[in-house]
């Protein structure tokens, strides 16, 4: 019973370590920067670009079928030329609707001329539609979630750790007191012998 229970705490421990560490790394290492630069955007310099391609991408996952827009377009900043494929920051994600990607893809034909808005201190990040949106979030949030609950769960154990420590401490005590009893309690030397004829 104690094997178990150890091992039990030790599996429960593990599973909160890793979704703690997954979701800080997701959250601060992935999904913070993609929505810091998604806020700067609004106020970084503009270039002149164009689509270079622009299309519908398919994916199986699970016999489903997602899809994601591609659209890849080329501008220059300073004499130098660069490319991206960010339409918007937190938006180059798969789904399982086609309609999404393809409204995408059709503000994106191939040759069009669009607004580049890149960031100065880093040319070659760039993306079409500045600012922050619901899908900004998406990786950020998930990550925050997965913390949270490998902070809730490590919680658990802990509590659950001290309970037991607590309850094994007053059984030992009861214990303890009971030897004590038994030890103390007067003995009465003709007790169990009856008297003779």
């Amino acid at each position: 019973m104690a094997r178990s229970s150890i091992m039990g705490g030790v599996v429960a421990t593990t599973i909160g370590l890793s979704f703690a560490t997954a979701g800080y790394v997701v959250a601060f290492y992935v999904g913070w920067p993609i929505v810091e630069n998604a806020q700067a955007s609004q106020n970084w310099p503009v270039a002149s670009g164009a689509v270079t391609d622009s299309r519908v991408t398919t994916s199986q996952s699970d016999e489903s079928t997602l899809y994601r827009a591609e659209v890849l377009y080329s501008y220059e900043v300073d004499g130098r030329e660069y490319s991206s494929d960010v339409v918007w920051f937190g938006g180059n994600s798969s789904t399982s609707r086609r309609s999404g990607p393809a409204e995408t893809v059709a503000r994106y034909p191939v040759g069009a001329e669009v607004k580049v808005h890149y960031n100065p201190a880093d040319p070659a990040v760039a993306v079409l539609e500045p600012g922050a949106y619901f899908s900004t979030y998406s990786l950020f949030g998930t990550g925050l979630l997965c913390l949270t609950i490998g902070i809730l769960l490590l919680f658990w154990i802990v509590k659950n750790a001290l309970q037991r420590k607590l309850i094994f401490r007053y059984a030992a005590l009861d214990a303890e007191e009971s030897y004590d009893d038994v030890e103390s309690a007067p003995v009465d030397p003709d007790a169990g012998f009856g008297e003779d004829g």
